[in-house]
């Protein structure tokens, strides 16, 4: 992840000489779990066109006589008319801050010795000279900040990149005529927002010489753009001898383009397709606009004619045959609309896409953004006069060819990712199968064990964890770790492994048991038959005991069958192999037996290691079936002895890839002229939407994945904190004043500005998810709440509430532990808001505080009692918070498998169509719904530590200057106890507490040498391990949420978010991908490296700074703090130096929820 930067010096590309190799998502897997599928065809090559796309464009023939330098050319437009220029033969120079090589086809790269690309941003003027050989004959200038909504979040770079961009590039022009004289062209991208919405909104069309008046940023700066260029053009043309040449400008207004897999995903068809694709919510600003639809390939048409005019008119002696805005022989500047004049409001856009995709998508309006204008209206009479410029592609033939585009591309790469991850490359498996069954490996690692019970894995148990005195098997929760040590290798195979019980699980410091048999200490053979498994420990292994001696050493056996990864344990020397056999039920005999090689039940063992002494990959540790229980499944208890992450998530990408195969064969059956496209049937009820009680889908983060989503037709496509590609290199930029290039001088010590500078200088709008930022940037009001009444029993127990002194205290005052308090603080923050008549009321919170004594048991006549005394109860508009671990599940168990036993598929009926303020944002279980709930924070118990220690961010320590990589120090019961226990491991290469030479990356010169402490905090209390630490895990506990995570982020430490089975705090509203990083469950065992490896300083500094920016979201007021003083926390306002707490985020998110309509299930007909 490397942050983009401004460039001083260019650097060159050569795509020249390399051979393009495609970027897929690369997941370590071990080669011996091949799970068979079958996978489909592609449908076509994906690499049809340019960026997968399929040309519609009639303007193919040579129109440049020379080479043709595009800046900006990495964007949409700018590829596409690369591709064009390079299939006439035409040599092309890309000038990009931002390039993306694997975006570039493979039937572009047979034209790929014409091709030149060069980094560097347009006003760098040493990469601009680079870039503008001699040989260039014109400019195509696409380079700028080409989205109203990016100039809206720093209109001052948008001016400086769109107004002095344009005049550095077409100076730079003029002065390379100066060298030869030459007669040059130059041709910029302008748009229809400089005639604003008071002329486009009029019923005559907008011609080229009618009023220019902006009504954004955006237009302001385009239109600054174009007066650069004609006064240029004005100056030279008043030179009586021009040194310069020739220069004739044309300027294109473009209407609003679209067509491009690879465009900005924020943008309006992008966004609408991206999420119908995976039926998340899509959202509409106002509606009522009327925008003209301009397809990529009409407008690179436009730019072809337009270079072939410019050529023709020099080819006719400079004699051009109309009179454009400014001209004489040498020089002219014409200006053009570019539009299409197919028009739609955004609604029936909408329709068509959800239309063509079969798409269940929720729809959501919120207020018009008056810097759009509402109408689209221009006469292109003059292009088609001049140009010859007509467009071609409709709306409707447009939108599905971009549909089917997508589907393409999302069955290749799906296609591809299957290949490289699921062992179906056979050179890669190879080598990987040769690692896999290194069996040494294992020696010294720490491993659970898991049995084949009647087809189920059941967890192997010492005997030193009960009471008794033999090895068992027991259920799910209560699977037990083993020391496999000893290991010796000999000089042909079996392996000899011994298992014991770990030491940390024994009771009392007793002594751990091997897992072994006694035998007659004089008589070496052993009977099949029933075998008990007792106590042997250390001291037993040299001595005989009553005439028995121990046998602790079993052959180890893998599975020849590299789809398993499942071993047997064999008395070594025997043959016919003698093989322990797992019971047939739980609490049952073991046995040893002599088994058929072709017997179900031979290969009965799953070994699954979580920390070892020796470097990763090892041995089986992909194919854990318990992680596969946790992070797979959301309501079934069910485990299937053969189960594993590794091959469900084969199962679902080749799934996935199955159903593109066929969304791509149904679209392609439908004649396009019939397919009409229909407005689905919505319901304001979450409860009624089609996808409502489907479990959530997998997610992959890879850039070349369109969605994210493993959409595999039967589960519910989630949010997720993947980093997205960067397409827009000015983002560190946004919500600020500064000028992106030259960067800003920095301030602080040694020259880097401190933390505190980099936060006031920043804006809290950068972390939120682009939905959220198109809300909130209307500045919508807070929505009228009715707190409900309490109940007589609630209201009796609030008047009689007592501290443990018997003073009179407030619900959910703060405690050393057990601080379930967040519900009490959001309603004293709702009354401090005011509460309105239910009548008024857009929401009702009902008052539940779950730190009482069975208040789960209360909540059944709380809510019974406020539906009969609020005026026109609507269950739909009802608000519960829920701050305990399970939510509103209303039931409490120490893991999830037994959460799902009482749970089954749905949560208690009672908050069946509420919306929840809950704590717990698990996708592995029924209690969270996330299309409808709200993650909120949980309380902390150390916010009075927290708020004094860190109450300004010039008391958290900047990143760069602390020591610890990484630390955590956790208890190992419970759900999560997997990765909590790798997280404390020592790795290779890393022991907890020793100061390694290593630094980040960026700070080899300076920075301090790194440690990392794990299941201790070292020389530091708790406090001062969070300020000295610069990454802090967050694995799982009894449920996702952890007062932990509040803890770490409050004082600057990155949150690592562990695998993909929870939402953290208002996932819906902030993009946590901004503040935090993931890794795999997978990639634990490398932790330290990866995060080392991973993340530059920039990037680190960047995290944390916006940490800081959202840190205010997490903590709630102390209990003695003023009225006035809680709410700024709680609550807060959009002002840029306000806080943003807990209140403000939840009351939003839920507004964002209650404002989506629903589409409804075409046939009510499931199982």
């Amino acid at each position: 992840m490397r942050a983009w930067s401004s460039v001083y010096a260019s650097s060159v590309l050569d795509l020249c000489h390399g051979r393009h190799s495609d970027l897929v998502w690369q997941f370590w897997a071990p080669a011996s779990s091949r799970v068979d599928v079958t996978i489909a065809s592609n449908g076509g090559s994906p690499e049809v066109g340019f960026g997968g796309h399929i040309d519609l464009g009639g303007q193919t023939k040579q129109t440049a006589r020379g080479r043709v330098l595009v800046t900006g050319g990495g964007g949409s437009i700018g590829k596409s008319i690369t591709r064009r220029l390079l299939a006439s033969n035409t040599p092309v120079t890309i000038l990009e801050t931002s390039f993306h090589p694997d975006e570039l086809p493979r039937t572009s790269l047979e034209n790929q010795a014409l091709l030149r690309v060069h980094a560097g941003d347009i006003r760098n003027t040493t990469a601009l000279a680079s870039a503008l050989t001699l040989d260039v004959v014109g400019v195509i200038h696409l380079a700028a900040v080409s989205r109203v909504a990016w100039c809206q979040r720093n209109s001052n770079d948008c001016m400086d990149v769109n107004e002095r961009g344009t005049e550095i590039v077409f100076d730079a022009l003029t002065q390379l005529n100066t060298k030869d004289h030459g007669k040059r062209w130059f041709i910029l991208a302008s748009s229809l927002e400089v005639y604003g919405d008071g002329s486009l909104g009029s019923d005559v069309p907008i011609r080229e010489d009618d009023e220019t008046k902006p009504g954004n940023a955006f237009g302001l700066s385009k239109l600054a753009a174009e007066s650069i260029v004609q006064s240029r053009i004005s100056g030279l043309m008043r030179e009586t001898t021009s040194p310069s040449g020739g220069i004739h400008a044309v300027v294109l207004r473009l209407s609003n383009v679209y067509g491009d897999i690879y465009d900005h995903s924020e943008r309006l068809v992008p966004s609408i397709t991206t999420q119908a694709l995976s039926h998340q919510a899509i959202q509409i600003s106002g509606g009522e606009q009327v925008l003209d639809m301009l397809h990529q390939d009409d407008c690179v048409d436009a730019f072809m004619l337009a270079i072939s005019h410019i050529n023709t008119s020099l080819h006719h002696h400079n004699k051009w045959p109309f009179a454009p805005f400014t001209s004489s022989p040498s020089f002219s500047f014409e200006v053009y609309n570019i539009a299409s004049s197919f028009t739609a409001k955004i609604p029936s856009l909408v329709d068509t896409i959800v239309t063509l995709t079969n798409s269940k998508s929720p729809i959501r309006y919120i207020a018009t953004d008056s810097q759009y204008p509402n109408v689209y209206r221009v006469d292109t009479t003059k292009a088609r006069k001049f140009l010859g410029f007509n467009a071609r592609v409709t709306i409707q033939k447009g939108l599905r060819l971009y549909v089917k585009t997508h589907l393409q591309h999302l069955s290749s790469f799906l296609s591809r990712t299957f290949e490289s991850t699921c062992w179906q490359s056979s050179a890669a498996s190879k080598d990987f199968e040769q690692q896999y069954l290194d069996i040494l490996k294992l020696d010294g690692c720490l491993a659970h064990v898991d049995l084949d019970v009647q087809g189920e894995f059941v967890g192997l148990t010492p005997p030193d964890f009960e009471e008794g005195d033999h090895w068992s098997v027991r259920p799910l929760n209560a699977a037990t770790h083993k020391d496999d040590e000893d290991t010796t290798h000999q000089s042909d195979p079996p392996t000899l492994i011994r298992l014991r019980g770990w030491e940390r699980e024994t009771f009392d410091g007793a002594e751990p048991s091997y897992l072994g048999i006694w035998r007659d200490a004089n008589d070496a053979s052993i009977a099949p038959g029933p075998v008990k498994l007792g106590k042997i420990f250390e001291t037993n292994l040299t001595t005989s005991s009553a005439g028995k001696r121990p046998l602790v050493d079993w052959e180890l056996h893998v599975n020849p069958d590299s789809r398993e990864s499942t071993v047997r344990l064999v008395v070594p020397e025997t043959n016919p192999p003698l093989q322990l056999i797992s019971p047939t039920y739980i609490g049952g005999n073991f046995s040893l037996a002599h088994v058929d090689a072709r017997s179900d039940n031979v290969w009965n063992i799953r070994l699954s290691p979580t920390c070892c002494p020796s470097p990763p990959p090892w041995p089986f540790s992909q194919n854990d079936p318990i992680e596969w229980s946790v992070q797979y499944q959301r309501t079934s208890s069910a485990r299937p002895f053969r189960a594993s992450s590794a091959k469900a998530l084969c199962s679902r990408i080749a799934r996935a890839q199955r159903k593109a195969q066929a969304d791509l064969v149904a679209l392609s059956s439908t004649d396009s002229q019939h397919h009409q496209p229909h407005s689905p049937k919505l319901s304001r009820l979450p409860t009624e939407w089609a996808y409502a009680n489907l479990p959530a889908c997998s997610n992959i983060c890879h850039d070349d994945h369109p969605t994210v989503c493993l959409d595999t037709g039967d589960c519910q496509c989630v949010l997720s904190s993947c980093v997205a590609r960067n397409k827009f290199p000015f983002t560190d930029y946004a919500y600020m004043n500064d000028i992106s290039f030259p960067p800003p001088s920095t301030a602080g010590q040694k020259g880097q500005a401190t933390l505190e500078e980099r936060v006031v200088r920043a804006s809290w709008r950068s972390t939120l998810r682009p939905q959220a930022a198109s809300y909130l940037s209307s500045h919508p009001r807070f929505p009228n709440i009715h707190v409900a009444p309490l109940t007589p029993d609630d209201a009796d127990w609030l008047a009689n509430l007592r501290g443990l002194n018997g003073e009179m205290v407030e619900p959910g005052t703060l405690m050393n532990e057990h601080c379930y308090s967040a519900d009490a603080q959001m309603e004293r923050g709702l009354m401090r808001m005011g509460s309105v008549p239910a009548k008024a009321a857009e929401m009702v919170f009902i008052r539940h505080y779950q730190g009482r004594f069975n208040s789960d048991g209360r909540i059944d006549h709380t809510y019974q009692w406020v539906r009969q005394n609020v005026e026109q109860f609507d269950e739909s508009k009802v608000i519960i918070p829920f701050t305990h671990d399970w939510g509103q599940c209303l039931a409490f168990d120490w893991n999830v498998w037994r959460m799902r036993d009482k749970m089954g598929l749905t949560v208690h009926p009672l908050v069946k169509s509420t919306t929840a303020w809950s704590v717990m944002g698990d996708l592995n279980s029924p209690c969270y719904r996330p299309h409808q709930d709200v993650v909120v924070s949980p309380r902390t118990c150390l916010s009075t530590k927290l708020l004094n220690i860190f109450s300004s961010i010039s008391s958290v320590k900047p990143a760069r200057e602390r020591h610890v990589l990484a630390t955590f120090k956790g208890t190992l019961w419970g759900t999560g106890r997997l990765n909590r226990q790798q997280l404390m491991c020592n790795r290779a290469g890393w022991n907890s507490g020793e100061r390694s030479s290593r630094r980040l990356n960026g700070l080899e010169e300076e920075g301090p040498d790194l440690v990392t402490l794990w299941d201790n905090t070292g020389e530091y209390d708790y406090m001062g391990i969070l300020n000295n630490t610069i990454f802090c895990p967050q694995p799982a506990g009894t449920t996702g949420w952890s007062t932990r995570l509040v803890d770490s982020i409050f004082a600057g430490c990155i949150p690592v978010l562990i695998g993909h089975a929870t939402h953290p705090p208002f996932f819906d509203m902030l993009d946590w991908s901004k503040f935090s990083v993931r890794v795999e469950t997978w990639e634990l065992a490398q932790l330290e490296d990866i995060l080392l490896s991973r993340y530059f300083i920039d990037d680190i500094e960047r995290l944390q700074m916006n940490l800081m920016l959202v840190r205010d979201a997490f903590v709630y007021p102390l209990d003695d703090m003023t009225e006035e003083a809680a709410q700024k926390i709680i609550l807060g306002s959009q002002e840029d130096n306000a806080r943003r707490g807990p209140l403000f985020w939840a009351l939003h998110s839920t507004r964002m929820k209650m404002l989506t309509m629903w589409p409804l299930d075409d046939a009510y007909d499931r199982p």
